[in-house]
């Protein structure tokens, strides 16, 4: 992956742990090529620069240090001197521009299926991920939200249900104690009523009790008097026969 997309990664803080340790190195690497680099072209330059620096010298030499001139002498030169300094310097800006325009293609000379595939594949593989990681993410959340959702309105259900239930069983408890007072109160009014009804009862059944003691002395008496009265009948009849014997015999 190129320092671009690294640094690219790090600015959108998508990498992971691993890819900033592995990237950090790779970062450190990268740096020290940089300096080396760098350094070389500072030695090249420095190399260089020292021939125009030593013909710049000799151009800005002090004037004390030669032989006085005359002071027309003097400004014709320090002009000249000056003019000859400043084509020295847009000459030396002038290769280094040209150097560093022709090294900069040798540098960045890439072939685009190279590129291509080193780094925008890359990188739409890497976008791919993140975003099928970031879609699972989603969708776990919209259902770990959803199951959080139904467990709490399956708790309202519940608590509303077990309210109910208790409001319900104490609307029946209630009824119940209304109808067990409701049927005690019907239960101790029918026995009133029932010893006030039993009382004529008994003194009925004692008439009757005392009708059927009385039915059965008079059977009694009744079966007496047809006894006697039989032996009447036959005493009667034994008499008369008797007296019919006596009067066959006279």
């Amino acid at each position: 992956m190129t320092p671009f997309l690294v640094n690219f990664y790090r600015g959108m803080r998508q990498l992971t742990k691993n890819e900033e340790k592995q990237f950090s190195k790779k970062r450190e690497v990268l740096e020290l090529e940089s300096d080396e680099d760098t350094e070389e072209e500072n030695n090249t330059q420095a190399e260089e620069i020292p021939q125009g620096a030593a013909d710049r010298q000799d151009l800005h030499e002090d004037p004390t240090e030669k032989n006085v001139e005359p002071l027309g002498e003097r400004t014709a030169t320090s002009s000249q001197g000056v003019q000859l300094s400043e084509m020295f310097a847009g000459v030396v800006r002038y290769e280094a521009k040209k150097r560093s325009l022709e090294e900069e293609p040798k540098e960045l000379i890439v072939a685009f299926p190279d590129f291509l595939h080193d780094s925008v594949i890359s990188l739409l593989k890497y976008l791919d991920g993140k975003q099928e990681k970031n879609v699972i993410s989603k969708k776990a959340r919209f259902y770990v939200e959803l199951v959080k959702n139904r467990t709490h309105i399956k708790r309202a259900t519940t608590v509303k249900t077990a309210e109910e239930m208790k409001r319900e069983c104490a609307e029946a408890i209630t009824k119940v104690v209304e109808r067990v007072a409701s049927l005690t109160s019907k239960c101790a009014t029918m026995t009133v009523s029932l010893q006030e009804r039993e009382e004529p009862l008994r003194a009925k059944d004692m008439e009757c009790e005392v009708f059927r003691l009385n039915l059965a002395n008079v059977k009694e008496l009744r079966t007496e008097e047809e006894l006697r009265i039989k032996d009447l009948w036959v005493r009667d009849c034994s008499d008369e026969d008797r007296e019919d014997g006596t009067l066959r015999k006279d």
